[in-house]
This record gives C-alpha cells, structure tokens and sequence, in this order.
C-alpha cells in the first residue's frame, strides 16, 4: 500500500547505488519502469537517468530463467513504447565483467555443476540426462515426494496450465 511505497520511496532517494539481481528475469518493459520510478522518486525527469543514481549494477546470469513474459532485456525486438525504452536504458551499459566460477555448489557436487554448465551451452550429455530423470518427481520415492509436494515449497513448472494443476 501507501505505507510501503513510502517506504520504498525513502530508501531509493538515499539510494547511491542500485544492484538489479536475476537480471536474466527481468524484461524491458519492467526496466524501463523500474528507472522511471527511481527518477521520478528522485525528482530527475531525463529518461534513462536513474534520477542520479552513481552507479546501477545488473547481476546474473543470461543462460538461467528468462522473463516470465515480455522479452530479455538485451533482445532487440521491443513490443512497446515502453520495451523499447527498457531496450535502449540497457544499452547504455556498456561495463560487463564476467565471473567464471561457480561457487554456489560445494565441491562434491561436481555432477550438478557439469550438468548446469550443459544446460546452458546446450551440451547436455545423455547419462547426464538420465541423472536429471531420477530425480524428476515421478522417480522419486513417496517418502520424498511428500517433501516436495507440500504447499509452502516454491515449484517451478514449463507450462501455465501445470502451475494451475498444481496450485
């Protein structure tokens, strides 16, 4: 509500810098209103500002989820007025670094990581495949399954009509 936006609010025009996470997820359109905003809470009016910000930092990785709709950030075909703003305010960046160790899994996980690695460069190897296979939900056993079938796990699904199923 009005509360939270207020608090919201505050802290942007405090704000020096803004770090965006999952930039993968994010669509033009959404980034072009999310700088709007931040401008406009900072009393800047220039499109593609940041209303001052000193620095914005994207972070991700674009091989994981994309947008849920809209397009990527950095895809050329804008639908909208709106998603061509988003396109044109992530074009301005021109800084990237890129990391290249995966830290996130322990070193005996070396399975998911090569597995995670072929997914995103498209070289999924078959046994790796067959590895995902016995882990999908109807490979595992009941007394597993109930772990994931509870209705506070967070569940991710290919299709709409799957999400609907399920909730």
């Amino acid at each position: 509500g009005e509360e939270r936006l207020a608090e919201i609010k505050a802290r942007i025009v405090g704000a020096k810098y803004l770090l965006i996470d999952e930039k993968s997820m994010l669509d033009q359109d959404f980034l072009a209103r999310i700088e709007q905003r931040i401008s406009k809470f900072r009393g800047c009016s220039a499109s593609g500002s940041w209303g001052g910000l000193w620095g914005v930092f994207f972070i991700g990785d674009d091989g994981q989820l994309s947008p849920a709709r809209g397009v990527s950030m950095f895809d050329q075909r804008a639908s909208t007025n709106n998603a061509l703003m988003g396109f044109q305010i992530y074009s301005q960046f021109t800084t990237v670094f890129m990391l290249t160790t995966l830290v996130r899994q322990d070193d005996h996980e070396e399975d998911f990581k090569r597995i995670l690695g072929g997914v995103k460069n498209g070289t999924l190897a078959d046994a790796d495949l067959s590895l995902l296979n016995t882990r999908a939900l109807g490979n595992i056993p009941l007394e597993a399954k109930a772990v994931f079938q509870k209705q506070d796990t967070i569940s991710f699904f290919p299709y709409n009509v799957d999400r609907i199923q399920r909730n």
